[in-house]
């Protein structure tokens, strides 16, 4: 389930807390992953209004300082890269006050196993119509509601509704 995390990243999360509450931000996700052979440390982190990459880079700082004092064994015997950055348009929703944060947005989502809910389909996308501790409501784009357990969910995303401008409608000098 998306919403479990790997005790390693609960105690990151938790070193990392007192930083994250002072300066307002809000830790969007935490992951450790191993691309082209090197281990990174990925951290996406929002605030509201957004963030700069001035901030960004402070953190990043900042969280190194902090995971090289912590004894978290999964990542103190790794070489690893650390990357701070914003969760950006399309940023992920890991925790269910996010469903209920962008209720009425547009979200894609993956659900994992074999779901016993819509015919044992796996990728959705359509608008967040209401959500509670357990679930949540999507309506998709024929009309249909899905009713869809958070413990199904492998990842979900916002989608962008970005408007798509014709060569012919482009302004010309």
């Amino acid at each position: 389930m998306f919403l479990d995390k790997p005790s390693y990243i609960q105690k990151i999360e938790q070193a990392l807390s007192p930083v994250l509450l002072e300066g307002g931000y809000e830790l969007v996700q935490a992951k450790l992953s191993n691309e082209f052979n090197s281990w990174v440390l990925k951290f996406l982190v929002d605030r509201e209004g957004g963030i700069t990459v001035e901030e960004c880079a402070k953190l990043s700082r900042e969280f190194k300082y902090i995971l090289a004092v912590e004894n978290i064994a999964e990542i103190r015997t790794k070489d690893y890269i650390l990357e701070v950055s914003s969760p950006g348009l399309d940023r992920p929703l890991t925790r269910i006050q996010d469903f209920e944060r962008f209720l009425g947005s547009k979200v894609k989502l993956k659900v994992q196993g074999s779901p016993s809910f819509h015919s044992g389909r796996k990728n959705f996308k359509g608008e967040i119509k209401c959500a509670s501790e357990r679930d949540f409501t999507l309506l998709l784009a024929q009309g249909e509601e899905v009713k869809i357990p958070f413990q199904d969910i492998e990842e979900a995303h916002l989608m962008i509704d970005l408007p798509i401008q014709s060569k012919a409608g482009r302004n010309s000098k």
